[in-house]
């Protein structure tokens, strides 16, 4: 029904450990059933060390609204990468 990818680092800038919620992807036919929200407070609950990141495209309203739910806020962050 989908995955989820995690990824671990410590970060001086957040003060600790980061778990980035690299990827969770739910196959359509299994969106608004509350599986995303399940994987999610089973990621908080195993892992509550960590401070929790995630990055989301803006046209992803129905993952905007579920990571808004859960607590998580948009910050004003530049971020660079090079190929």
């Amino acid at each position: 029904m989908g995955y989820g990818l995690l990824t671990f680092f410590y970060s001086c800038e957040a003060g600790g450990t980061v778990c980035l919620i690299d990827e969770l992807y739910v196959k359509p036919d299994y969106r608004g059933m509350g599986f995303g929200t399940q994987y999610l407070y089973y990621v908080f609950r195993t892992h509550p060390e960590c401070k929790f990141r995630l990055e989301v495209r803006p046209n992803k309203i129905g993952a905007v609204k579920l990571y808004e739910k859960l607590g998580f806020k948009k910050i004003n962050y530049n971020q660079y990468i090079k190929v």
